[in-house]
């Protein structure tokens, strides 16, 4: 009985509840034996557990299911570790083959901010990096938000009215965000939700979830959105090597770099997530068992060498290169202001980088910050506008001299910005 009550401990920490203020850490071992195990058997528990050795788990659970039966035990918490046990080895056996570029163990408090997202990716990072002045209005909300490439749409958990973290999504227009609304599809699920991160597709989402479905801590799940339903269809684990008993999450694809990035806090010491960035696969490609043995198909579901995973790649050089541009350009450049520009032949450009010539890309630039001028401009001057209403008719009066002169200022810029934009249709027709 040792044995399993050891087991429980080992698994448990991955299955146990998170609570919200302290949802990345890893759950410590719950062991319900008053005496300390002898260290051998703990040592055969945790080898078991590290090792990824779920189908021997399953068989020893179930000996001590047997043999608390005959005693008129309760088994019910045994069960349900040997239905996690069998969850896990049936992930095991459909493991993903992915290329890993790099590694990176940082602070857990600051992780977002080591994430180098292309900006036609759209933005990942926290509330307060994302909504430096308040613009979305609020209180509680998860670790990391992501805001669209065309910054008009916002997802980020926040507290349903049981308390749990829930995905919500808020939209932009006229210089305003609305009020956030959970996700239909996902509100309903139990355990909190959080690390969103939509494809370019704009129907695509991988989040975190904690959730009895998964390995224990949080998983990384995929879902997609169903717009002749209005909600989301039933996530899918997307399994290892991304998901582990520990915690996983932030899971992101930047399709324009062909960059993939997610953190897990699995062999970490408190405090440290480990960031793995990787090569994503047009289409999921397993290991198949003819082909490797049972501890390569482990070693690879735990990221025990990323080297290991390098071997024969045809795109690491690129990728590498890519990847190394990215963290040599600030952040803030990495996964700055959005741009969207359509020509008259109705091609869209999504970065300044995309455009054909040196001549283009500084009309382009020049073009976006007179845009980004002007939407602030307008939203200053709706503002202005409703306290006008709200005013009475001395406040009206100090006001209104103000309002003219930023009107004319609005006038003025939408001429500047339809002048930039014009010119750069030209630009990028010449080069047809």
């Amino acid at each position: 009985m040792k044995k399993t009550l050891i087991l429980a401990g080992s698994l448990l920490l991955g299955a146990m509840p998170v609570t919200a203020d302290h949802r990345m850490e890893t759950p410590a071992q719950a062991l319900t034996a008053t005496a300390a195990p002898d260290e051998d058997e703990r040592t055969e528990a945790e080898r078991l557990f590290d090792e990824y050795r779920f189908d021997e788990a399953a068989d020893l659970l179930e000996d001590d299911i047997a043999k608390a039966k005959r005693r008129r035990k309760p088994t019910e918490e045994m069960e349900r570790l040997q239905l996690l046990a069998l969850r896990a080895a049936s992930m095991l056996d459909a493991t993903e083959k992915v290329v890993f570029i790099d590694s990176m163990v940082v602070d857990k408090q600051q992780f977002v901010d080591h994430y180098r997202i292309g900006r036609d990716a759209g933005r990942v990072g926290t509330y307060r990096t994302l909504f430096p002045k308040g613009e979305l209005q609020l209180g509680r909300c998860g670790q990391s938000a992501f805001v669209n490439e065309l910054g008009d749409m916002a997802y980020v958990a926040v507290p349903d009215t049981s308390g749990d973290l829930k995905l919500s999504r808020a939209e932009r227009a006229g210089g305003q965000w609305s009020r956030t609304r959970a996700l239909a599809g996902l509100a309903e699920r139990t355990g909190n939700q959080d690390f969103p991160f939509v494809m370019a597709d704009g129907i695509t989402l991988y989040y975190a979830e904690e959730s009895d479905e998964g390995l224990g801590g949080y998983d990384i799940y995929v879902t997609r959105y169903n717009s002749d339903d209005e909600r989301f269809v039933k996530p899918e684990n997307i399994g290892m090597p991304f998901n582990s008993p520990a915690n996983d999450y932030l899971y992101a694809i930047d399709e324009f770099n062909n960059l993939g990035w997610f953190a897990t806090d699995r062999n970490q010491p408190a405090g440290k997530v480990c960031i793995y960035t990787f090569i994503p696969n047009p289409s999921r490609e397993t290991y198949v068992l003819t082909e490797y043995n049972a501890d390569e198909v482990r070693a690879a579901a735990r990221i025990a060498s990323v080297a290991r995973t390098q071997a024969g790649s045809r795109k690491l050089a690129e990728a590498k290169a890519v990847l190394a541009q990215l963290r040599a350009e600030p952040a803030e450049a990495a996964q700055g202001s959005s741009f969207s520009f359509i020509t008259a032949d109705g091609r869209l450009f999504t970065s300044v980088r995309q455009l054909p010539d040196a001549q283009s890309r500084k009309l382009g630039e020049q073009w976006s910050a007179a845009t980004t001028q002007l939407s602030q401009q307008r939203e200053q001057l709706d503002q202005m506008r409703r306290s006008y209403a709200a005013a009475d008719a001395g406040g009206r009066q100090q006001m209104t001299s103000a309002i003219l002169k930023l009107e004319k200022d609005v006038e003025r810029l939408e001429t500047q910005a339809d002048r930039l934009a014009s010119q750069l249709r030209q630009a990028v027709r010449a080069k047809q």
